[in-house]
């Protein structure tokens, strides 16, 4: 009688491990779904978008578009271009938004720095969702920000955002 019950609980005890194992493939491939989802918008709005004109030394910042139309929680993309019209190099270069007294900020944006050379053109892709409670009419400023030094370059370009609630 001890061998039939030890071998009841084996064979549960397999039954469980297949069923949590089956489980376990499931949630893994639905979550994989979503992010496929996710990424497939954001490549959506990547290519949709623009590029941004040309800097030049009269206007070292430029981006993708000058007045963009939103909807909370819509994933927003902007693409930004900064030519250093200085003649020493520029290290850790980003670009910084920022939108009046908008309710949000954008400093969990995680953007690459780079090195501008003087005279070069370095491009940017600057990605992130609208957040709620956001509606309203912005002025923004796309600004070239060294992210080594921690300062300002003084070189920015105002564009406006309208979010629609």
């Amino acid at each position: 009688m001890n061998k039939k019950a030890s071998i009841n609980l084996s064979i549960n005890m397999i039954i469980v491990l297949i069923i949590g194992i089956v489980i376990l493939g499931l949630a893994l491939g639905f979550v994989n779904g979503m992010f496929n989802t996710l990424e497939k918008q954001f490549e959506e709005k990547i290519s949709a978008e623009p590029e941004a004109p040309s800097p030049s030394s009269a206007q070292p910042v430029t981006v993708s578009s000058e007045m963009k139309v939103l909807d909370i929680q819509e994933p927003a993309v902007y693409k930004i271009k900064i030519k250093n019209p200085t003649e020493t190099d520029w290290t850790g270069v980003v670009p910084k938004i920022t939108c009046g007294s908008t309710p949000w900020n954008f400093d969990g944006v995680q953007v690459n720095s780079k090195n501008i050379d003087s005279g070069d053109v370095a491009e940017y892709l600057y990605m992130f969702t609208v957040p709620q409670r956001a509606a309203g009419d912005y002025l923004c400023k796309a600004s070239a920000f060294n992210n080594s030094e921690a300062t300002d370059t003084g070189f920015y370009k105002e564009f406006s955002i309208r979010i629609n609630g």
